[in-house]
C-alpha cells in the first residue's frame, strides 16, 4: 500500500433525525476537507489516511489495505476531564459509502452539540461487528479486541466545545476543532518484522523466518494504564514518533491471549515474507522472538538461529523491546559465522548466537564459536562488552557443532 491512499468520510451533526443525501447532494462542496453550516446541519469532508510504518511503508496483516472492505465506527465519549471519567454516550457507524480508487466516501450523521465531546474513530474488516459495553474510555476502549491477524485502525481526537457553537448572531457555527477532521491519520494495531540479508553476506542463503510465540489477539486501540492515558503515537504533524518517545510504555495485551507457533516444536517455512504481530509488553515468560533458517556456507540442508528482538544498553547489558504497535523491526543479517541448529525446536529451546550478527536497532546474546566448536550460556543478568581487565570465575558446558 502506498502512503497516499485515503478514506474519506463525508460527517454531518445534526439536532434530531438525519436528512435524506439527495437534499445534501447540491450543497456538498466540490473539494474535500471543506467545512460549512447550512441551517441546523454542519457538513464536514474528513480525508483518514494510513501513514507509513517507521522504517518501512504501510501494510496491514495481508499485503496490502483493503480499503473497499473497511467500515467506520465512531466511539462518543462525554468529556469530563479524564478518560477515568469520561463516559461512552453513542456510537455512530457509517451510513452510506462510495468506493472510489484508493479511498472509500462515508457519510456519518452526528449528534450536534456544544458540549465537550471525545471521539474515537475505529476502522474495521466489514467482518467484524464493534458491540462496545457501556462504561468509561479507560474501560470501554482496551477491552475492544480483533483476533486471528484481523486488522484494525484507530485514533482518538478531542473536541472540548463539541461540534458547533451557538450565538445570537451566527447561530451553530462549526468549532475551531472540526479543522482536525479535515486529514486524521490512524494507527495500526498491529506491527511487522522484517529480515533481509546484507549484500556483503555471501556465505549465507536466506530462505525464511518466523514469529514464535505470537499473540494472537490485540486491543483496537493502545492504553497505557500506569498513566491513564492513550500513548500519542503521532506527532504534531501526523507523523509515526521514534520509538523512542514511546519509551515509558510497553504496550497492553488483552488477558486471556493465546499464542501462535509457540517454542515446543516451532514451524518455520521457507518464507522470507514479512510477519506481523499484536502489540505486546516484553515478558520473560513465552517471550515473542525470531528463528532464521538458511543454508552456510556449502551445506546442503537448511539449519536454525535463534534471533532475539533487543538491544545493548550504553552499559552493555542487553535489553528487550517490548513489541509495539504500529512500529517495524526490521532485521538486517550482517554476518554469519557458523552453521546454526539443526532443527528449529533445537533453535527454540536454545541461545542467540554471537557469530550471527544483525542489525534492527537491536543485537544478540553472547556465545563464542570458530565455526566448529561453541561456547554459550543459558542463562545471564548481565551482558558487560565494556573492555576492561577483570577476572572472572566461571562454569561452563561443551559441545561440538561439527554434524550438528
Amino acid at each position: 500500500m502506498k502512503l497516499t491512499k485515503y478514506l474519506c468520510i463525508a460527517l454531518l451533526a445534526l439536532t434530531g433525525a438525519a436528512c435524506s443525501s439527495d437534499g445534501l447532494q447540491p450543497e456538498v462542496p466540490a473539494e474535500k476537507g471543506d467545512i460549512y453550516v447550512e441551517g441546523d446541519k454542519v457538513v464536514v469532508s474528513v480525508g483518514i489516511q494510513m501513514p507509513e510504518m517507521p522504517n518501512a511503508d504501510s501494510r496491514t496483516l495481508g499485503p496490502e489495505a483493503d480499503y473497499a472492505d473497511m467500515h467506520l465506527y465512531l466511539l462518543e465519549f462525554v468529556d469530563n476531564g479524564s478518560p477515568l471519567r469520561n463516559t461512552f454516550t453513542t456510537m455512530y457507524e457509517a451510513e452510506a459509502e462510495t468506493p472510489q480508487p484508493g479511498k472509500v466516501v462515508y457519510k456519518v450523521t452526528l449528534n450536534k452539540t456544544s458540549e465537550g465531546r471525545v471521539l474515537h474513530l475505529v476502522a474495521l474488516p466489514k467482518s467484524q461487528k464493534l458491540t462496545p459495553d457501556y462504561g468509561v474510555e479507560a474501560s470501554v476502549m482496551p477491552n475492544i479486541v480483533v483476533t486471528d491477524q484481523t486488522p484494525a485502525y484507530w485514533r482518538r481526537l478531542a473536541f472540548p466545545e463539541g461540534y458547533a457553537t451557538v450565538s445570537e448572531s451566527t447561530g451553530f457555527t462549526a468549532t475551531e476543532a472540526m479543522e482536525q477532521l479535515k486529514s486524521v491519520a490512524l494507527v495500526r494495531n498491529f506491527g511487522r518484522v522484517t529480515v533481509t540479508k546484507d549484500p556483503s553476506v555471501t556465505d549465507f542463503i536466506l530462505t525464511g523466518f518466523a514469529l514464535v510465540n505470537n499473540p494472537q489477539s490485540g486491543t483496537v486501540a493502545p492504553w497505557d494504564a500506569s498513566d491513564n492515558e492513550f500513548p500519542e503515537f503521532l506527532d504534531a504533524d501526523q507523523k509515526p514518533v521514534a520509538f523512542s518517545a514511546l519509551s515509558s510504555y510497553e504496550g497492553i495485551i488483552p488477558a486471556g491471549t493465546e499464542f501462535d507457533n509457540q517454542d515446543a516444536g516451532p514451524a518455520v517455512p521457507e518464507d522470507v515474507n514479512p510477519k506481523y504481530f499484536y502489540e505486546r509488553p516484553f515478558s520473560s515468560i513465552r517471550h515473542t522472538f525470531v528463528i532464521v533458517r538458511g543454508k552456510y556456507k556449502t551445506d546442503e540442508t537448511d539449519s536454525y538461529y535463534k534471533l532475539d528482538l533487543g538491544k545493548n544498553d550504553t552499559q552493555g547489558v542487553f535489553r528487550y523491546y517490548n513489541l509495539l504497535r504500529n512500529f517495524s523491526y526490521n532485521i538486517t543479517i550482517k554476518g554469519v559465522g557458523t552453521r546454526g541448529y539443526s532443527t528449529a525446536e533445537e533453535a527454540a529451546q536454545g541461545v542467540v548466537y554471537n557469530n550471527f550478527s544483525f542489525d534492527i536497532e537491536l543485537g544478540g546474546m553472547l556465545n563464542i564459536s570458530d565455526g566448529n566448536e561453541v561456547v554459550f550460556v543459558n542463562f545471564n543478568t548481565a551482558v558487560l562488552t565494556d573492555p576492561n581487565t577483570q577476572v572472572l570465575e566461571f562454569k561452563y558446558r561443551y559441545r561440538s557443532l561439527a554434524g550438528s
